[in-house]
C-alpha cells in the first residue's frame, strides 16, 4: 500500500548508493528492468551494471555476470558455487618449456606485457628441487637452534626493562592499564610495550584478564650477559643477531621512556656493520637472498630486463642479485626512503655501471615522485612492505610500477619473533600499520594472508618458496613470495571494489599455526573496538601511555677541544666572524649529507626535514658535527634544533660560549638575537624577490629579464 500511495524515491536511493561507494549493481529478477532506470540516474560508464537472468539465456547470463564480477575484483566462493555439481578441478599445463598463457586477457594500457618472463608457478616448479641442496650447503639446523635460543633470551631483557621502569612483578599482583601508564612509556612505543606484555603472557609470567595483567609466575632468570657470552661461542654464525639483541635489549627501558633513540642502537655512529651482517652474511640471509637471486635468474630471458628494488636499505639482497644479472641488458634501480642508504650504496656498488639510485616512498604515489607507470619488469622488496601503514595501498602503488605480466618478488617474515621485536620493534616503522582489518595487532602477515591479499590487489598466480622446516626449525619464519601483475579495464573501480571486499576482514581471528580450518583459532590479544562513525576500524590497542609524555630535555654537549682544529680556530675569532663561519660550516655539512650541490641555497630557517633529511641522515649529520667540532652531542640535537639558525645558535650559546671565559651572558643573548635577525633578513630578502618577480605592474619584458637574471645566478651558484 505504501508503495502505491507514496512516491518511490528511486533516484535518491541510487544517489545514496553511489555516495556510499557502491560500484557494481546486480539486478536479481527474471528480467533486467531496473538496470535501465539506474543507468539514467548515474553515469553508466563509471559503474558495472549486470543482470542475473535473461529470458532464454538464464544459465549463460548468470555465468557471464559472475565472471564480470570476478574480473572486477569481487571475491567468489567457488567451492560453494560448485557444491553439489559433478565438476572436477583441472590443472592447466605450466611446463617451463611451454611459454603459454592461460589467464583471462584484459584490455592493455598500451604497455607491452612481459611474456618472456617465466610465471611464478614455472619458477617454483624449477626451484623446489633445489631447496634441500641449498639449505644443506649452509648447515642451517645449527642456525635454527640459535634463533630458538634468541627467543628464550628475549624474556630476561623484557623482565629487566619493566623492573628498571619501576614494575617489581610480584606474584599475585594485578596491574591495570592506568597503573601501567605510570611506567613512563612514551606514545611512540605504545604498541611495542603491549607486545612485551604479550610475550610475558606467552611465557606464563602474566595472565591477561580483560585489560588487566596478573603476575602468575616468577621465573629465576639468568642475566642476559651471562647467556650471551655462552651463546657467542656456541653459535658464532649468529653473531650479528646476538650483537643487535644485546645492544637493543640492554637499552629497552630507556627506549620505551624516550631517553634513547633506537637508531643510535641500530646504527651507532652511523656504523652499518651489524645490520649488513644480518641482512647479507647471516645463514638465514644467505639462503633467502640466494633464493631471491635464483628466482630472478630463472625468470629472466634474453631480453633487456628492468628491475626496481624498493627499500633496498643496506643492499644485502642487492649484493646477491647484481653479480648474476647480465650487465649489457639490465637496468637496475636501487631505491630507499632517503638519501642516506642510497649514498652508501653508490660506494658499495660502484663497480656495476647498470645500476642507478633514486629516493622512493612506496606509500606515496610513485608518479608524483618521478616514476613512470608500468615501467619495470621485476620489482624486488626484501623485508620492507610490512613497514607501511596500509598494505593494500602499498601494493596498488607497487602494481602501478609493474608492466602487465611483470613479476613481484617479496621477501617477508610471516609470524611474530621476540628477538626481532626487541630489535626492529624499537623503530616506529615496525608498528606503523593502521590497516587493522588486515593486521589487527602485528605487522607481519601469514603466508596464506599474503597470497590472498596479492590476489585481491591485482596480482595473479601468487606462490611462495621457503626452506625445509626440518632443516632449519620453526624459529625461522621467512618466505619468498612471487606474484605476477595483471592489467584491468577499470583500475579505479577495481581498486575501490577490492577495498570494500577486504574491509570485510574486520574482527577476524588469528589461526594457530599448523591447525586446520573450523574452530581452531585463538583470541586476539585485545577485544576489537567498534567501528568509528566514519566506518573505519580504529586502533585496537588500549592506551598505555600518558599523553603528556614527551622526550626529555636535550643532554648538554661534552667538548674535547684537543680533537678539533676547526673548533680551536672558531674560538679564536670575533663573535660575528665566528657566527658566519659556523653557519657556512653547518650549511656545508647539511648539503654533503643530503647530496645538495649548493650549500648556500639552504635557508637559515629552512627545516632540515623539509630538505629531505630523515632519521638516518640526521644521525650521520650528528656524527659529522661531532667529528668536526670535537664534541659529543645528544641524540636529539637535530630534532630539537632542526634549522641552520637554531642549530648554530645552540652550538654558539651552549658549546662555544663555554670554551671562551670572556663570553658573558649578555654576549650570548646578543648572539642569539643576531642569529634571529640574520634569519629574518634573509627570509624577507627572499620574499621581496618573490614579490618583485610576481608583481602584476611589471611588463612581460621586465619579468623575462628577472627570470634570466635568476637563472644566471643559479648557474653561477649564487644565493638567490
Amino acid at each position: 500500500m505504501q508503495h502505491v500511495i507514496q512516491p518511490v524515491r528511486f533516484a535518491d536511493g541510487m544517489a545514496t548508493l553511489a555516495e556510499l561507494g557502491a560500484l557494481a549493481y546486480l539486478e536479481v529478477g527474471p528480467q533486467p528492468i531496473l538496470l535501465g532506470m539506474g543507468r539514467q540516474c548515474l553515469p553508466s560508464n563509471e559503474y558495472v551494471w549486470l543482470p542475473s537472468l535473461k529470458k532464454e539465456l538464464n544459465s549463460q547470463q548468470m555465468l557471464s555476470s559472475l565472471a564480470t564480477l570476478y574480473e572486477s575484483g569481487i571475491s567468489v566462493d567457488w567451492v560453494g558455487f560448485h557444491h553439489g555439481s559433478q565438476h572436477r578441478r583441472v590443472i592447466l599445463p605450466n611446463y617451463p618449456f611451454e611459454r603459454s598463457r592461460f589467464w583471462m586477457e584484459t584490455a592493455s594500457n598500451n604497455v607491452t606485457a612481459r611474456e618472456s618472463l617465466c610465471s611464478p608457478a614455472e619458477i617454483k616448479h624449477l626451484l623446489v628441487p633445489q631447496l634441500a641442496e641449498l639449505t644443506a650447503q649452509l648447515s642451517l639446523k645449527n642456525y635454527g637452534e640459535a634463533l630458538s635460543t634468541l627467543e628464550s633470551l628475549s624474556i630476561p631483557y623484557v623482565v629487566a626493562a619493566f623492573r628498571q621502569m619501576g614494575w617489581s612483578l610480584q606474584l599475585g599482583d594485578r596491574y591495570s592499564i592506568p597503573q601501567l601508564t605510570k611506567l613512563g612509556v612514551i606514545e611512540q612505543h605504545q604498541k611495542l610495550a603491549l607486545r612485551l606484555l604479550e610475550m610475558l603472557v606467552e611465557e606464563g609470567i602474566l595472565q591477561r584478564i580483560g585489560n588487566q595483567w596478573e603476575v602468575t609466575r616468577i621465573l629465576e632468570l639468568p642475566t642476559p650477559q651471562a647467556q650471551l657470552n655462552k651463546l657467542r661461542s656456541q653459535y658464532p654464525q649468529a653473531n650479528a643477531e646476538l650483537t643487535l639483541l644485546e645492544r637493543c635489549g640492554s637499552h629497552l627501558a630507556q627506549v620505551l621512556q624516550g631517553e634513547t633513540r633506537p637508531l643510535e642502537l641500530l646504527f651507532p655512529q652511523g656504523d652499518l656493520t651489524a645490520l649488513t651482517q644480518l641482512y647479507q652474511d647471516s645463514p638465514g640471509a644467505k639462503v633467502m637472498n640466494a633464493l631471491v637471486q635464483k628466482a630472478i635468474s630463472t625468470a629472466i630471458s634474453t631480453d633487456t630486463v628492468r628491475i626496481l628494488e624498493i627499500g633496498a636499505g643496506t643492499g644485502g639482497t642487492t649484493a646477491y642479485l647484481l653479480p648474476h644479472l647480465p650487465a649489457d641488458r639490465t637496468e637496475y634501480v636501487f631505491t630507499d626512503l632517503g638519501t642516506w642508504f642510497t649514498a652508501k650504496a653508490q660506494e658499495k656498488f660502484r663497480d656495476y655501471p647498470f645500476i642507478c639510485y633514486q629516493s622512493l616512498d612506496i606509500e606515496q604515489d610513485p608518479q608524483s615522485q618521478g616514476f613512470t607507470n608500468h615501467q619495470y619488469d621485476i620489482i624486488v622488496a626484501a623485508n620492507v612492505l610490512h613497514a607501511t601503514e596500509d598494505l593494500q595501498q602499498t601494493l596498488r602503488h607497487v602494481r602501478s610500477l609493474l608492466a602487465p605480466g611483470g613479476l613481484l618478488v617479496l621477501l617477508e617474515g610471516t609470524s611474530p619473533r621476540r628477538w626481532l621485536d626487541l630489535v626492529f620493534g624499537l623503530t616506529p616503522g615496525w608498528w606503523k600499520f593502521s590497516d587493522y582489518e588486515l593486521r589487527p595487532f602485528y605487522p607481519l602477515l601469514a603466508v596464506t594472508d599474503w597470497l590472498e591479499l596479492l590476489s585481491d590487489c591485482g596480482f595473479q598466480e601468487a606462490v611462495h618458496l621457503a626452506p625445509d622446516c626440518e632443516a632449519i626449525g620453526d624459529s625461522f619464519q621467512q618466505v619468498v613470495i612471487l606474484a605476477q601483475s595483471i592489467s584491468t579495464d577499470n583500475p579505479v573501480n577495481h581498486n575501490r571494489l577490492l577495498a570494500k571486499n577486504t574491509f570485510a576482514r574486520v574482527g577476524k581471528r588469528e589461526k594457530v599455526k599448523g591447525e586446520g580450518e573450523g574452530d581452531n583459532t585463538k583470541p586476539l590479544p585485545f577485544p576489537p573496538r567498534p567501528l568509528s562513525p566514519e566506518g573505519t576500524p580504529p586502533s585496537p590497542f588500549p592506551d598505555l601511555c600518558e599523553k603528556s609524555n614527551h622526550l626529555p630535555s636535550p643532554i648538554p654537549a661534552t667538548i674535547n677541544t684537543a680533537q678539533s682544529i676547526f673548533l680551536q680556530s672558531l674560538i679564536a675569532k670575533p663573535p660575528r666572524v665566528r657566527q658566519e663561519e659556523l653557519i657556512t660550516h653547518l650549511r656545508s655539512l647539511v648539503a654533503k649529507v643530503l647530496g645538495l650541490k649548493q650549500p648556500q641555497s639552504i635557508g637559515l630557517q629552512q627545516g632540515f626535514f623539509e630538505l629531505g633529511m630523515d632519521s638516518l641522515t640526521a644521525t650521520e649529520l650528528k656524527e659529522q658535527l661531532q667529528n668536526s667540532l670535537g664534541c659529543s652531542l645528544s641524540p636529539t640535537t637535530l630534532f630539537d634544533y632542526p634549522t641552520v639558525a637554531a642549530l648554530a645558535n645552540y652550538l654558539e650559546t651552549q658549546v662555544l660560549s663555554h670554551l671562551d671565559p670572556q663570553a658573558s651572558t649578555q654576549e650570548a643573548a646578543f648572539n642569539s638575537e643576531n642569529f634571529q635577525q640574520q634569519a629574518l633578513l634573509e627570509e624577507s630578502s627572499l620574499e621581496e624577490k618573490r614579490v618583485r618577480l610576481s608583481s602584476p605592474e611589471q611588463s612581460l619584458d621586465e619579468i623575462a629579464d628577472l627570470l634570466a637574471a635568476k637563472l644566471a645566478s643559479i648557474r653561477e651558484g649564487k644565493l638567490l
